[in-house]
């Protein structure tokens, strides 16, 4: 049986309506992607815009204007503790994600994705960040029942802590995880990096998630 999710209206800017217009959006993708996953065992049926880990970002080119040439030039995201795996970011928009960025294994030339993320920007507007989150969020609930969501913050040490991401794992009894977070930069790491406020789902491999928490950064 399919699960819907019913949001309760009241009286609603004109900006209010197009948030919850996008984040009715983002719900329904959720409702078909993970509609397999409600008795699941793993995330492997999850999708991001039709990808999911485990798939070869080979298969996406087309679909993400990516060739094996642009990934090499591409600045990649590295580990102090770890080369195993480094991180990719692809400015591409679909659907409702303004970005992408994915995990891959070192010399892996099937280009393999381990972590998939879907960015969408918020633009100082933690609020508004935080209501796309908790839609989201329950979303997941009510489609993954058996497994009890963990909900926390973490601050990021790239400003001392002034930078704080507002997080809920879903974790999988594999050591799999499905993420949606919302980071809320500091004024002087928007100034100086350029990132902005944003919301997040993102799906990791066991493999991923123990390499990130054993030897990514030690």
């Amino acid at each position: 049986m399919k699960k819907f999710i019913s949001i309760n209206q009241t009286r609603i800017t004109h900006s209010e309506k197009v948030t919850m217009m996008r984040i009715f959006s983002l719900i329904l993708i959720l409702i078909i992607s993970l509609q397999s996953l409600s008795k699941a065992d793993d995330i492997s049926e999850f999708e991001i815009e039709g990808m999911s880990i485990n798939d070869s970002l080979i298969d996406f080119f087309d679909h993400l204007d990516l060739n094996e040439q642009i990934i090499n030039n591409y600045p990649k995201a590295t580990y102090p503790g770890s080369d195993k795996f480094f991180g990719l970011r692809i400015n591409k928009k679909l659907g409702d994600y303004d970005n992408f960025g994915v995990l891959l294994k070192k010399d892996d030339k099937k280009y393999i994705i381990y972590v998939l993320r879907g960015r969408i920007n918020f633009e100082n507007r933690l609020e508004d960040c935080k209501k796309y989150k908790l839609n989201v969020v329950n979303s997941i609930k009510d489609l993954l029942p058996n497994i009890t969501p963990h909900d926390y913050t973490h601050n990021y040490k790239i400003d001392e802590g002034k930078s704080i991401s507002y997080i809920t794992d879903f974790n999988f009894e594999d050591g799999s995880s499905i993420r949606a977070y919302c980071d809320n930069w500091s004024n002087i790491v928007e100034k100086n990096e350029r990132w902005v406020d944003s919301m997040s789902v993102e799906i990791s491999t066991a493999e991923a998630v123990n390499w990130i928490n054993n030897e990514a950064y030690n």
